[in-house]
């Protein structure tokens, strides 16, 4: 038997940055990588139908002191900017972020 390794495991630190940007203390560490989970999860979930659409290949999240950043690589991105429903999407994102999340 073979050595097998994941692909994106392995590159890693080589030639791949990572999927989510940010430091924490040691006590909080864990409630904040739970948290970026649930932010892939419930992005995943509300906006299946976007993922395809969209052509969404990458999420990442970028924390700062007081501030989340959330980019989407799309290859598409006017399906996120419109949305099925023409009200802004990424308005309805930034509103159900907050009010999940805070």
């Amino acid at each position: 038997m073979g050595q097998k390794t994941h692909p994106t495991g392995f590159r890693i630190g080589v030639n791949k940055k990572q999927s989510s940007t940010w430091f924490a203390n040691y006590s909080a560490f864990s409630d904040v990588l739970k948290e970026d989970y649930q932010i892939r999860q419930f992005f995943e979930k509300e906006f299946s139908l976007l993922y395809n659409k969209a052509g969404i290949a990458k999420l990442e999240i970028n924390r700062k002191v007081n501030q989340l950043e959330l980019l989407i690589y799309a290859a598409r991105p006017k399906s996120i900017a419109s949305g099925p429903d023409e009200d802004g999407t990424i308005l309805k994102l930034q509103s159900k972020i907050e009010k999940t999340f805070k």
